[in-house]
């Protein structure tokens, strides 16, 4: 790589790790949560798991 190249990555990591941080994190973790059944408030805990979310819908 000549020193033009790694001049435009390091413009580009601090892009990439924003969205890695504030889109693709949080779509990972929306997508796990979706297939959880239920929120136990008092050991802050998600239970059941498994696509009963999706067929009700």
């Amino acid at each position: 790589m000549n020193t033009r190249s790694m001049k435009g990555w390091l413009y580009l990591i601090p892009a990439i790790i924003f969205l890695g941080v504030f889109v693709v994190y949080p779509l990972f973790d929306v997508i796990i949560y979706s297939f959880e059944e239920g929120y136990n408030s008092a050991s802050q805990t998600f239970f059941g798991t498994g696509i009963y979310n999706y067929q009700y819908v």
